[in-house]
């Protein structure tokens, strides 16, 4: 099972228009690359806005083919007990959910197992409501995912190791405060480990932090990643199978989208994906392996009149064609990733 990440204001990868507003763009910062039952298929998870109660989509051969409800109890799915991440926080190769709460501030894993709600956990890391996610990825290498927090008043990161769905080491993280924001995690250099990309909201440059252990080894500039405010960062991953993640951005403007292909914490290349809509009717919503062929593909949304799914397939870094996805079709319901 692969990794994929997005960009972390949520509501902003939900609707295109809301996305323009946004120099991060898309909510990048969670992984749409979500195996809930450890089968290759990246699945789907999604929230009813009446009743909130969680549906998980199964994935099959690049098809959905069967739903389920979770059955999370009453107390976790209330309107203040909000969606984070699909993150894997015990190693098991199941992807599980990290949800907070708007409250008080504390957070919770909820723990799937072969595709199906197991249990919960208290997860303890900082639950001032100063701090608020900011990305999820396998910081160290180790096979459970990490989170970084930021410190809204202060600007200052904080990144929270986990073991075993638990908190194993707290520390600062020295990414760069001021006009830099954290955009996206992904693995640049195929190490395993999951780097740091920032931007700056006033040059729109990009800087990555390359991540060994855990901790910052260095970092540089990706140059050729456009910097017009009117590219919008859409996700990171492996858009050609090599075990780099690659960048997807989207103009505002004209709808059109442009993957960077990353090599070594670099990028090779740049390509124009003209067989994703540029219509704004279609916004991005996911991005994962649904076919389990090593390609992360990608899942557009009718937010404006059907509220459908299509699934576009990629191969070799390129968009090769896209087919209906069979999500339930109502604005009732919306991605978690």
């Amino acid at each position: 099972m692969k990794k994929t990440h997005f960009v972390p204001q949520k509501l902003a990868r939900v609707t295109f228009v809301a996305s323009m507003l946004l120099m991060g763009g898309a909510s990048v910062q969670a992984a749409p690359g979500s195996d809930f039952d450890n089968d290759g298929d990246d699945d789907v998870l999604l929230r009813h806005v009446v009743n909130n109660n969680y549906q998980r989509y199964t994935v099959q051969s690049g098809q959905v083919t069967g739903w389920v409800g979770l059955g999370v109890p009453a107390t976790y799915i209330a309107a203040n007990w909000v969606h984070q991440a699909n993150i894997d926080t015990d190693g098991d190769g199941d992807k599980d959910i990290l949800i907070t709460n708007t409250t008080d501030g504390k957070w919770r894993v909820l723990i799937m197992e072969n595709g199906l709600y197991q249990s919960n956990s208290p997860l303890w890391m900082n639950s001032s409501l100063s701090y608020s996610f900011a990305g999820a990825g396998d910081l160290d290498g180790d096979g459970d995912d990490d989170v970084i927090l930021r410190n809204t008043s202060t600007g200052t990161y904080q990144k929270n190791l986990i073991q075993a769905t638990a908190v194993a080491l707290k520390a600062n993280l020295p990414l760069w405060g001021g006009a830099y924001t954290l955009e996206v995690l992904g693995d640049f250099d195929g190490d395993l480990d999951d780097d740091v990309l920032m931007r700056n909201s006033s040059t729109g440059g990009y800087v990555r932090f390359d991540m060994q252990g855990g901790n910052i080894a260095d970092s540089g500039g990706l140059f050729p990643i456009y910097k017009s405010s009117d590219y919008i960062l859409q996700v990171a991953g492996d858009l050609d199978a090599d075990g780099d993640d690659d960048l997807l951005v989207r103009s505002t403007s004209t709808g059109s989208w442009v993957s960077f292909i990353m090599q070594n914490n670099l990028v090779q290349s740049t390509l124009s994906q003209g067989n994703l809509y540029k219509s704004s009717d279609w916004a991005f919503q996911a991005f994962g392996d649904y076919d389990n062929d090593g390609d992360d593909d990608i899942l557009l949304r009718d937010i404006v009149t059907t509220a459908d799914w299509r699934r576009f397939n990629v191969q070799t870094g390129s968009v090769t064609g896209n087919i209906v996805f069979g999500l339930f079709s109502s604005f009732n319901v919306t991605i978690q990733d």
